[in-house]
Parts: C-alpha cells; structure tokens; sequence
C-alpha cells in the first residue's frame, strides 16, 4: 500500500474533535492543498457501554464527517485502548498501584498527574486484556463492513500514557497492584526453576511464591556507580523484564487482532520505539522495541520528535524520538508526529518553561514545517502535522503562506518519489537496548552516562555537514564510515564477536564511548579491552568528567591543547521539575595499551581517549560518554567520509534530495560526493549544473530543499 507522505491530525476524540471552527477551517485548508491522509482519534471506552455491547455511533458520525469534508480522504484510526468505565466498578481490583504515591480516586485526572497516580486499568489483567482483544476485533470487523469505514487503512493501538505505551502514572513507581503481582509471581515461575532458585538469585529469603512481589521504592536503592547494582538489583531488574514485556505483549496482542480481523487488509501499528528524551525506561520506557519492530503483526511504528528545545528550536535537528533508520532497515513505516507548535500554536514559554517563543513569524513557521518534511523526503519516514492550535481548538497553520508552502511540499512530495532515494549517510551512531536494562533506576540519582551516549551525542552529531543514521549496533551498513558505539555497556561473549565482525572491517573508524562490553561476563576494564581491542584498566575510584586533548596529528588543530568537560544533565521530566544528575563519572576507565596513541589525558594525567590502527582500520576508544562535534566531523574526514557542508547548520541528505536547516543563514559552500544538476525544491530554479560543487545564499531561520537529478 502506497501511504502519503502527509497526513494532518486532529488532537482530541471525534466526533467532537473535528467541530471546533478552527478545525472545520484547517480541514478544508489541508484537503485544497492536496492533503487527503488523517489522523483521527477515537476511544474503545466511548463506545464500550457493557460487557459485550458495544456503541459506535460516534465513530461512525466521524466517519461520516469525514467522507463529506473529503471524498478522497484515507484515514488512520488511532484507537484509544482505556477500559470503559464499567471496568472500575465490576473489578476494581485490577487497578494499577503504585509504590512512590496514592492512586486517585477518579479517573477524571490527567495521565500525567503528579500529586497522586492515575486511576488506570493494569495492564496485568488477564480479563482486561482477553476482553480488550475482543473489542478490537469487533471493531475491525465493523469498520470493513461499510463504505465509509473502509476508508481507514490503518490502526494505530494506543495505549497507556498519552496512547504512547509509557505505563500508566510512570512517575509514581508503577505497578504494585494485585494484578501486577500476581502476573509477576506467575513470570519468576517460568524464569525460575525453583523458589530457592529465585531465593538465591535475589539475595533473600522467600518461604513461598507468594512472598514474591514487586519491589517498591527499592527499586531506586543504587550504588554510586552508573550501573544497575547493589542488594536490591536482581529482583528489581527482573521486575523490570518483566514489566517490559508485559507492555510489548499487550501492544503485539493489539496488532496481531487488527491484521487478523482485517485479513491483514488493514495497517496496524503503535506508538513505540522511543529512545530519546525517554529517561524513565525502567517503567515508562521502550525496551523491548528489538522485538516489536521485528513481529510480523506490526506495520509501523509512531512518535513524535524530541521534546528538547535543541531539537525543536529554530536552527535545531527537528529528531524523532526513535531509531527511524533502524525501523526503516527492518522494512517498516515510522510515522513522525510533527508537534513543534507555528507561530499561530502553543506557548511555549509556558510549556517547557523556554525563555522564548520558537516561531515568531509565518517565515519561521515555514521554516519549521520545511525542516519536517525534509526528514520525511531524505529519511524515508511519513508524517503527520499535529494540530493542536494556541487554544487547543486547531487552526495551527490557518495562515495563507503556511498553508501555500504545505501545497507546495504536497506537489514536491510526488516528485521526489520519482528520484533515487538511496540512503549515503556514512556516519553511524549505533545503540543496545539490552543495556538500558542494566542502568541504575532513573530515580537514584546514579546515572552520569545516559545523557551524554543518548541525548547529548545526537545533537552533537546533527551538526557534522553530513547525515547521520541512528540505529542499533546490528543494522550498521558497510556505508558507514565512521560507526560510534554509544551504549552498548551489556554485551555476551558470543555479542562481542558479533558486534566485531559487523564494525571492525573494511577500513572503518569505530569511536567506542565510555564502556563497551564492560558488562556480560569478567571484569568490566577485561570485557571493554575484548569489546574494543584496546588495553583498558580501571581507576580505584570517580573521577571528575575532564580531560585535555593532546597535539596529535590525529586529532583537528582547533581542539589541539584544549579542555573538554562532559556535564550529565538532569533527568527530563516533560514540564515538571528534574532529577539531578551526579557531576562525577563512576566506574572510570583508562587506555593501558602501548600500541595505542593518546588523543586526550584525564586532569589526573592517565590516557582517556586513544587511537589505535588495526589491520581492520582504526579502533578509538573514548573514556567519556560523549566527544564534541568537532572531533567527530575531523573522525568522519579521516575515515573517509564525505562532508557536504563545514558550516555547523542540520544538513540531511540521501542520494536525489539535499536539505539544509540553518538559523543563521550566510553563503555555504556545497560538496557533493559525485556531480549533479541541483534544483531548488521550492522554486523550481536550476542552481547549479551537472557539478559536485556549487555555492548558495541561506535565509535566515530557514531550511531548503534541493532535488539532485543524476546523469541525462
């Protein structure tokens, strides 16, 4: 099935949710310029009256709505999975406990409530889970049967927080109710040979399986180090397997009902997959995505970009918040949601606390809009803009100039589907879910490193001039020429071979960050040395995040001398207060390797970032959780890659569409690896002919779109 590219969403239930003027307005304004993909939202709860019996009413008033607002419209069904109200008063003990806070008396509270926690469902609950399949299915079969529900090509199954599958109240230490404990005691059973088994495993004593439960509050007891250890460490990790699995059961068992009532005819799909600006992984996080992406029942994955004003800024990356190149590479659909509000949308200054607003002007709007859609075009992923509007009505791109720019991508959209979209990113940052299973609790207070490999390296790495994939350790592509190991601290024996024979060849460049391998079996410095192939040792205690570059010909001459701090930056905790980070890295790790040349010294004088040339290539390890652009742009270089651009704007690129996101503007130099005639995307103009070098002139605040036409 061919999706569009764009797709416009209405935040908030139908049919309601269409009827505000604003939205009658931007309906009307999106559909005459050319876009006729939606993104509804309706609740299984709306019409789920009783057990068995089901209302549709709305939904098919929306429906209906929609087929007279567009005849060509093609919808994406976002189903709300709450259970019906009735549930609360039949059962109410398959509600979600939670061990930091009360639950709520109510369920009339927001999902993200911070006094107390949500009053919500537990996702535990085998009857809430058997019925709730049930419901979907019936739904499907209904949608087929009429003109107008055909028109839905596909079903996202949104659940738990906002829809987004971060559990319920994650931020009150979820889920210590009755359901949840008795699904845990049932999952050590199959973990566990036997009660002494587990006993021995957990470092306490249990009479009987119905001493098993789930770990309250010492779930945040951690040592100092940036691992997950200490007493309470084994239980609270397999409480946290346990958890995550649970929540990418459900969401499989949702998808896997939609494309068997359909007969497959329907898309089905979640919100999951985050990554990014997800801090709270043990509860609210994606970690069992490596799964997900691979199950046959799931056709895309959803999510919007990343909730940092780095990345929504005028001038900033515009990332999504999950691997996209990664699901791309498993030959699955990511659908951006694009929320980054216009200058007609939110206040965010009163949002996310920001010292000023990101759009002031239509222009700056445009801009935004443009920087969405050249991810969609470069990347390959779809999405949808999110129409929230100033009063949460709608109306978020009711200006003429927006909407005749959206018309215009519109009809760019179709020519860009003609041109040769080959992914030429050469550069690899690559991730390990499995080790965010070993990280301390997001809540101790322990964790120095996860801010730096996640959050910061990636906007350090949208500024190289070049493309960027970012994806898991397994997907790295003979293409990358330089491959950067984030997180990948967890790794077997039998992972260490893997991970070697897939990125120590071909005269690569891996950049090897903080601790690769250090966990998995041995000695943590002994699993890094075998990881990496550079000769590591340990130092006794923490140590300050500062070191001092040398003046090696390997590293640029503008970083010659001169100090780098890394400074872990606090948990996110979306608009609420955040967790401190600790200002020291603990274990720390040094290079002990006499074939290995120093590239930067710890302020206590042993080698924290070293470069070793193999027969392979060229094996850098970085004693740091993160290096600055700098040093990987001069990597990059070094390695062979091509750099299209040295100006520091977010450059984005496969091999027919060239795009660049700028704030400051200027002329920029353009290089591109093999000759092309270039045209502006917008206007049509012919910048340059058949040539690998060509000069431009940026706006201000401003991003461009070139389409690179090869040969002829």
């Amino acid at each position: 099935m061919q999706l569009p590219v764009f797709l416009y969403s209405a935040p908030g239930e139908v049919p309601d949710s269409l009827y505000t003027p604003e939205r009658r307005e931007q309906l009307a304004a999106m559909r005459e310029a050319g876009v006729h993909g939606y993104d509804i939202q309706w609740s299984l709860q709306s019409g789920w009256t009783a057990p068995g019996v089901y209302d549709y009413r709305t939904l098919d008033e929306a429906l209906e709505y929609m087929a007279r607002t567009d005849p060509q419209c093609r919808l994406l069904l976002r189903l709300s999975l709450h259970a019906p109200a009735f549930w609360y008063e039949r059962w109410p003990e398959d509600a979600v406990a939670y061990a930091l806070s009360e639950t709520h008396d109510t369920t009339q509270t927001g999902d993200l409530v911070m006094d107390k926690g949500p009053l919500r469902i537990s996702l535990a609950s085998v009857r809430w889970r058997r019925e709730t399949i049930k419901a979907i299915k019936a739904l499907v079969r209904r949608l087929r049967e009429s003109e107008n529900g055909r028109r839905v090509f596909g079903i996202t199954c949104a659940h738990c927080t906002y829809g987004e599958w971060h559990y319920w109240g994650f931020f009150h230490l979820p889920d210590t109710g009755p359901a949840m404990t008795a699904h845990f005691r049932r999952w050590a059973k199959r973990r566990y040979d036997s009660l002494n088994e587990v006993s021995w495993a957990w470092g306490m004593p249990l009479e009987s399986w119905d001493d098993v439960s789930v770990p309250g509050l010492e779930r945040q007891d951690n040592t100092p180090s940036t691992f997950r250890e200490g007493p309470q460490a084994a239980r609270t990790l397999d409480y946290v397997r346990c958890h995550q699995a649970l929540v990418a059961d459900t969401l499989l068992a949702s998808c896997r009902a939609v494309k068997q009532a359909s007969d497959g005819e329907i898309l089905a799909g979640a919100f999951y997959g985050y990554f990014f600006n997800t801090p709270w992984r043990d509860e609210g996080g994606h970690l069992e995505y490596p799964r997900v992406v691979r199950s046959k029942w799931v056709d895309f994955l959803a999510g919007p970009q990343a909730y940092d004003i780095r990345c929504r800024d005028i001038g900033g990356t515009g990332l999504d918040r999950g691997l996209v190149a990664d699901v791309l590479a498993h030959r699955k659909i990511w659908l951006s949601e694009a929320d980054t509000p216009t200058h007609l949308g939110r206040l965010m200054a009163y949002f996310w606390r920001t010292p000023d607003e990101i759009a002031k002007t239509p222009a700056d709007s445009i801009a935004l809009v443009r920087r969405d859609a050249a991810r969609a075009f470069t990347q390959g992923n779809r999405f949808w803009w999110y129409d929230f509007g100033r009063k949460f009505t709608g109306g978020e791109y009711l200006d003429e100039e927006i909407m005749a720019d959206i018309a215009q991508l519109v009809r760019l959209s179709q020519e860009v589907q003609h041109l040769d979209r080959t992914p030429v990113a050469q550069v690899a940052i690559a991730y390990d879910l499995e080790s965010c299973y070993h990280l301390p609790h997001w809540r101790a207070g322990a964790d120095s490193v996860s801010s730096g490999v996640i959050e910061q390296l990636i906007i350090e790495a949208q500024y190289l001039g070049a493309p960027v994939d970012l994806l898991r350790w397994e997907n790295v592509q003979p293409r990358h020429r330089l491959a950067v190991v984030a997180n990948a601290f967890h790794l077997s024996p039998t992972e260490r071979r893997k991970l070697r024979k897939i990125l120590c060849r071909d005269g690569r460049t891996v950049l090897w960050l903080y601790a690769p391998g250090a966990l998995g079996d041995g000695g943590m410095a002994d699993g890094i040395t075998t990881a990496t192939g550079v000769r590591l040792r340990q130092l006794p205690e923490a140590a300050e995040p500062l070191i001092r570059f040398t003046n090696s010909p390997l590293l640029p001459a503008s970083l010659h001398g001169t100090d780098f701090r890394y400074e872990a930056e606090p948990v996110w905790m979306e608009k609420y207060d955040p967790i401190p980070a600790p200002p020291r890295l603990q274990p720390v790790f040094f290079v002990d390797d006499p074939a290995a040349e120093p590239l930067a010294h710890w302020s206590t004088g042993q080698t924290a970032i070293a470069a070793k040339r193999e027969p392979w290539g060229v094996s850098i390890y970085c004693a740091l959780p993160m290096v600055p652009r700098r040093l990987l742009r001069h990597l990059l270089r070094q390695a062979g890659g091509h750099i299209y651009c040295e100006s520091e704007d977010v450059w984005l690129a496969n091999r027919g569409v060239l795009a660049v996101h700028t704030r400051d503007g200027g002329p920029r130099m353009v290089r591109l690896p093999e000759p092309a005639t270039v045209v502006n995307g917008h206007t049509g103009e012919v910048v340059a002919k058949k040539t690998a070098v060509f000069e431009i002139n940026l706006p201000l605040r401003s991003t461009t779109i070139f389409l690179l036409e090869h040969g002829g």
